[in-house]
């Protein structure tokens, strides 16, 4: 007679012998500690995806007077400026809903988006924006303060992702995106980090104060150097661009231009660097 071979052996459709359980759940504790480890380590290195907030599909109203230029805005009811970007659902401005109503006063409502002290509506219809009476209604806008020129380097974005419908709402990974977005009319924007670490975003135009959505796309998503007037209008900050400036970093500079843009300062997106 043969002799008996007792070795434990696991049959599939069978239960597991007692003796291959014990060895078998440390082999799965331990893949598991390996598993949650690889994913720790990776996620330490991923980049910050900025703190931006859509707050799609709750609606927020807000009263004030339509503006044009340089990009569709509402300056909201108040005694302190309040400036309010407008686009509308998907990658286009708002010009087509608010051309109509340029220097009135209006009721608008839509999903609130924000990052730092920059605020955006989203709206959804022509009849999310309706005309209200204006007496006693006050809109604190400001007169455009010169601040002087500036050589900055950064990146060109478009506002509405960057300032929370995409995270991260810039990079080559966005490309594609922000330049439909650009092209379809949402305000674009320059984001950017100085030597010294401060962080900024500017609504961009060009010299004359117009829209330059349709030059600025080849340089979108790429370290680009600018040069141009910066000027405060009440609580936002725009860059006049000498559009015939606009260059791409290469060589030692791009090196030296290091970690791409804003990576985790937030309050200090809409400070002016040095």
């Amino acid at each position: 007679m043969a002799d008996r071979n007792d070795t434990p052996f696991y049959v599939g459709y069978l239960d597991m012998p007692k003796a291959l359980k014990g060895p078998a759940r440390l082999i799965a504790l331990v893949l598991l500690l390996i598993a949650g480890l690889a994913a720790a380590w990776i996620a330490s290195g991923a980049r910050d995806a900025g703190q931006g907030y859509w707050g799609y599909g709750i609606e927020q109203t807000l009263t004030g007077r339509i503006a044009l230029a340089p990009y569709p805005m509402l300056h909201v009811a108040g005694e302190a400026p309040q400036t309010v970007l407008l686009v509308v659902e998907g990658k286009l401005g708002a010009e087509a809903f608010v051309a109509p109503f340029d220097g009135q006063m209006v009721e608008v409502t839509g999903y609130d988006i924000h990052r730092g002290p920059w605020r955006m509506l989203e709206l959804r219809t022509a009849d999310d924006v309706k005309p209200v009476a204006g007496a006693g209604l006050t809109v604190a806008e400001g007169l455009p303060q010169p601040l002087g020129r500036v050589t900055l380097k950064g990146e060109i974005i478009d506002s509405k992702c960057f300032l929370g419908v995409m995270k991260p709402g810039e990079g080559p990974v966005h490309r594609a995106c922000a330049t439909l977005c650009i092209l379809g009319g949402i305000p674009p924007m320059f984001a950017l980090k100085d030597a010294a670490g401060n962080r900024a975003a500017y609504l961009l135009t060009d010299a004359a104060g117009n829209q330059v959505n349709d030059a600025v796309p080849p340089y979108v998503a790429d370290p680009v150097e600018i040069s141009g007037a910066l000027e405060r209008r009440g609580d936002i900050l725009v860059l006049k661009a000498d559009m015939g400036s606009v260059r791409r970093l290469v060589g030692d500079e791009l090196v030296a231009y290091g970690p791409r843009l804003i990576e985790g300062i937030e309050t200090a997106i809409c400070t002016l660097p040095g």
